[in-house]
């Protein structure tokens, strides 16, 4: 509960948290010093989201052709501002590569079906709402581009892994997103189907836009690794002791 939550973290000797986004927003909301929260991100399996030619055959058996399609990744909820995405999609001009909404429903799902709909989107937008876990990396590596106009993240594991698949990224302007993304990604106001419309033109379109994009990208997703976390965090756990000692 909010409550159990705001004496855990008072009470804590130490505190992580995964983006400056997170650290300063728990400073904020339980009045503690910044100081006493260290960053350690979240790392990227790089076993599973790099570029390459592998799992076509997961792309095709979602009716999808590599490398000629869009893909966003994330439940079906409010806060992924799936809607601002329909509406941006339906800006491009046609044809159109089809659109893969990767993601379960949530119980506010219903405004994205019927915006669908409502925008003449059915036989373009595949909803693919059962992946299996090995389909999800190929699904995202042989994307075109990547859009993840989220509202708001704690981090936004689904950009890093994006980045680190080779793959284009647009994503939001807000909250921790442009840690995540730095220079890699194209960052647009998630409130502006226009802006996240001439970005992904932008990537389709203009092939050293695309390039840049990629080679950043891939450079960015190398600051998330489990092994700078696990570093972080022992470094943390070092000073502690070592003023605790004193």
């Amino acid at each position: 509960s909010r409550l159990t939550s705001r004496h855990a973290v008072r009470r804590a000797r130490l505190l992580f948290t995964v983006s400056a986004f997170s650290q300063h927003e728990i400073s904020r909301l339980y009045r503690i010093d910044i100081d006493r929260i260290t960053i350690t991100t979240n790392g990227i399996d790089t076993g599973r989201f790099h570029p390459g030619p592998e799992g076509v055959e997961h792309v095709q058996a979602a009716g999808l052709a590599p490398g000629r399609y869009l893909c966003t990744v994330g439940r079906l909820e409010p806060r992924k501002n799936h809607l601002n995405l329909l509406r941006a999609y339906a800006l491009l001009p046609q044809p159109r590569l089809p659109l893969a909404v990767v993601g379960q429903r949530d119980f506010q799902s219903d405004p994205i079906f019927d915006e669908v709909r409502q925008l003449g989107l059915e036989s373009e937008v595949h909803f693919l709402e059962s992946v299996p876990d090995q389909s999800l990396p190929a699904l995202i590596r042989h994307a075109a581009v990547f859009i993840y106009p989220s509202y708001a993240e704690g981090f936004g594991m689904p950009v890093a892994e994006a980045m680190a698949s080779g793959v284009p990224v647009v994503t939001s302007n807000t909250t921790s997103l442009p840690e995540v993304a730095g220079t890699a990604a194209v960052a647009v106001d998630p409130d502006s189907p226009q802006q996240i419309a001439a970005a992904i033109r932008t990537l389709l379109e203009s092939e050293s836009a695309r390039a840049a994009a990629v080679e950043r990208g891939l450079r960015q997703s190398e600051r998330f690794s489990w092994e700078r976390a696990a570093s972080a965090l022992v470094s943390a756990l070092r000073d502690h002791f070592k003023l605790d000692r004193h």
